[in-house]
């Protein structure tokens, strides 16, 4: 259910091996992508990190949910393994469930949906009333606590009167049929509305939603993950002020070679001229142990894991950071507001943002 994010995650590795392999691969050696696929199962994650370790594997980039990395970053030290995270929010990978062997190269929950907070109630003051819906997982609820927290912050530094947030809309991972949920979000006639369901979840939601007329009843609608998913699934019916978090707007980086080349790279794979930004993640990944790789001149964990850390590397989002206390990307930002809905997508994209946070 969630291949349509892991799906990008996974282009974006195999475009990066096949650019650094038609430069000669690294340490004289070519680049090569295996795949497993998890079904978004903590359990069969544990079972392929131990099962690709006996193959010899130790590098590892992917999990696409917070869960599933949690599962992970426990057995990557008896695998002896490395594992760049693509997508995992939970902030708990980089405080009580910290490992050394894991990296995240993406931001996180609070550093994401604190600053989307901000920046909508920035741009929508009169909106003070929230709703939000969300998987009853760990994603789920570090995404709606950071968020709270954004608009409890605008609120005290603009002088005015706390947002009414009501409880968050609880979905199952895996849910289909969201009537219930989108009873419950129309009685609470929100002014804004919050919606981190995502994958095949959250499309689902999305043309229920649509149809039941709640995407109308809010003034904005902010959503954390799902991306061009969002245009795509609704089509003339997208609503206008949606605001988006993107882990790469590729129209933000067509300035930057490796921006633009990445995404030529994608355009002449999949055909699809408004890439996720999921894909940059599975490309940032490859490229950060590629530079680590030059730098140990060695695949080895013990020599990799020192390498990452504090490593500065170039990917198609610009310049990114491995922090080394807790191995978080330091790197942008990138929010998209979708003004409107029109026969063309890809014009009604505007308002681009790229705050230095």
């Amino acid at each position: 259910a969630q291949e349509v994010l892991g799906g990008p995650i996974l282009t974006g590795a195999m475009i990066a091996a096949e650019q650094i392999n038609a430069r000669g691969g690294l340490l004289g050696r070519p680049v090569e992508i295996i795949a497993a696929d998890a079904h978004a199962d903590p359990a069969t994650a544990v079972e392929w990190v131990k099962t690709l370790g006996r193959d010899g594997i130790n590098l590892l980039c992917g999990c696409v949910t917070s869960d599933l990395a949690l599962a992970v970053a426990s057995q990557l030290q008896p695998s002896n393994a490395v594992m760049i995270t693509c997508s995992a929010q939970t902030e708990k990978l980089t405080h009580e469930a910290f490992v050394p062997n894991i990296f995240r190269v993406t931001d996180h929950a609070y550093m994401r949906n604190r600053a989307q907070a901000l920046l909508v109630a920035q741009r929508n003051p009169s909106v003070t009333r929230w709703a939000a819906i969300l998987p009853d997982t760990e994603y789920g609820r570090s995404a709606w606590a950071a968020f709270r927290e954004g608009l409890m912050e605008e609120a005290a530094s603009a002088g005015t009167l706390p947002p009414d947030l009501t409880s968050p809309v609880l979905a199952r991972f895996g849910e289909t049929n969201f009537r219930a949920q989108i009873t419950a979000l129309k009685a609470l006639q929100p002014q804004g509305l919050f919606i981190a369901v995502y994958g095949d979840d959250g499309i689902y939601f999305y043309q229920q939603a649509d149809r039941a007329g709640l995407l109308t009843m809010a003034s904005v609608l902010a959503d954390p993950i799902n991306e061009f998913l969002v245009p795509q699934t609704l089509g003339h019916d997208t609503p206008s002020n949606l605001w988006l978090a993107m882990s790469w707007y590729y129209g933000g980086y067509q300035a930057l070679p490796m921006g633009r080349q990445l995404y030529v790279d994608q355009l002449r794979r999949t055909g699809n001229s408004l890439p996720l930004g999921f894909l940059n993640a599975g490309h940032s990944a490859v490229y950060g142990y590629a530079a680590a790789i030059a730098k140990a001149r060695t695949t080895d964990t013990a020599a990799i894991i020192p390498a990452l850390s504090g490593l500065r590397f170039d990917t198609a989002k610009g310049p990114v950071t491995f922090r080394t206390e807790d191995h978080q990307a330091i790197c942008d930002l990138n929010f998209i507001r979708i003004k409107s809905s029109s026969a063309s997508i890809s014009m009604d994209i505007s308002d681009g943002h790229r705050p230095d946070i």
